[in-house]
């Protein structure tokens, strides 16, 4: 007849090598016992998957967690499907593990696709050499962010239709957060322009201004 008993404790108890021993407690000669082989006790940690959408350059996010035995330091990373490696966002000497809240971090420039998100947190014991002590989070999203700068153009400013003569300004000027390669220019009036950038850092253009004007006392 197999029996069996939870020690309800044993979490507490963090050790790599391990043996259990059994025996028959009304045996006065400790004859009636058995000693199994060696096995680990380790402890456990719960990633949380971040309920928002995060931008590039963020500096107000937090990643949160929960964890089991005594874990003192952790080392959290991040990374998208089109990477290969964890990009680490704690320091190299580890993160307080009881603190369960990290926030002292910016959101790097991993931007996933916000149609089908891929970005994920991981979370491990930094003191662990097996590596085993880890959690990853669910999927979850990056977006980059564009904004036209407050000079190109200005509120007041007309543009003219046809090529760019000397003397006028036909650029368009825009800041960005994250490696958006493909942007899209819409007039109010609704002309679309795809405009393929291949520099990340292209942030201005020039355009011929089509036959679409506006009126001016809108």
């Amino acid at each position: 007849m197999g029996c069996a008993y939870l020690h309800a404790g044993i979490y507490s108890a963090y050790q790599r090598s391990v043996r259990m021993r059994v025996e028959d407690y009304n045996d006065p000669d400790d004859i009636i016992k058995d000693t199994s082989g060696i096995f680990s006790i380790r402890g456990a940690l719960e990633i949380d998957t971040p309920a928002q959408v995060w931008t590039v350059g963020d500096t107000n996010r937090s990643i949160t967690w929960d964890y089991q035995g005594p874990i003192q330091l952790v080392d959290i990373y991040l990374r998208n499907r089109a990477n290969t490696e964890w990009i680490p966002l704690t320091p190299v000497e580890g993160y307080d593990c009881s603190q369960k809240y990290f926030d002292a971090f910016t959101v790097p420039d991993q931007i996933t696709n916000v149609a089908a998100p891929n970005t994920k947190l991981r979370i491990k014991d930094h003191d662990d050499p097996t590596g085993l002590v880890e959690d990853i989070s669910g999927n979850f999203t990056i977006r980059g962010k564009l904004t036209f700068s407050l000079t190109k153009p200005t509120q007041d400013q007309i543009f003219i239709v046809g090529p760019q003569q000397q003397g006028e300004d036909n650029t368009i000027m825009w800041n960005q957060k994250g490696t958006i390669p493909y942007v899209v220019i819409r007039y109010d009036h609704g002309d679309i322009r795809h405009l393929r950038l291949h520099s990340p850092t292209n942030t201005s253009l020039r355009r011929t201004i089509r036959q679409r004007l506006t009126n001016l006392a809108m």
